[in-house]
């Protein structure tokens, strides 16, 4: 029976270490489904509000360029519905926002095809609202 012990430890340390990973998945899986609700609803304030938790989740991990590329993402969501609303200051601190977290996402990972298509789909957006300034 001894011999079971350190074998049952092992174990249980064993099944104990993906939880982190597992919790992060799940915050990922609600948010994506919180920014889809959003848009499916025309709520711009529910695409915002996974905006900031996709945020947070990249402040956590800096270096995960998914994370970055989903804030600038729920972002670019946003930007049709606060245009829609007339709400054309928030628009444009959505896409300042945006631009920010997909330079982020670049950052951590140069060959991010789709941080470098999301930020051309801003670029349209940031024409739209009267050209570029920067």
């Amino acid at each position: 029976m001894t011999r079971w012990i350190p074998l049952l430890a092992v174990i249980a340390l064993a099944g104990a270490a993906p939880a982190a990973p597992a919790a992060a998945t799940l915050a990922v899986a609600e948010t994506r489904a919180l920014l889809q609700n959003g848009v499916n609803q025309g709520r711009a304030d529910l695409a915002l509000q996974a905006r900031d938790r996709f945020a947070a989740l990249a402040a956590a991990e800096p270096s995960n360029a998914l994370l970055h590329y989903w804030t600038a993402l729920a972002d670019w969501r946003a930007f049709p519905l606060l245009t829609r609303s007339k709400s054309n200051a928030a628009a444009e601190a959505a896409l300042d926002h945006a631009f920010t977290a997909a330079d982020r996402a670049l950052a951590a990972d140069p060959k991010l095809a789709e941080a470098y298509a999301l930020k051309a789909g801003l670029t349209g957006f940031r024409i739209q609202l009267g050209g570029m300034t920067e």
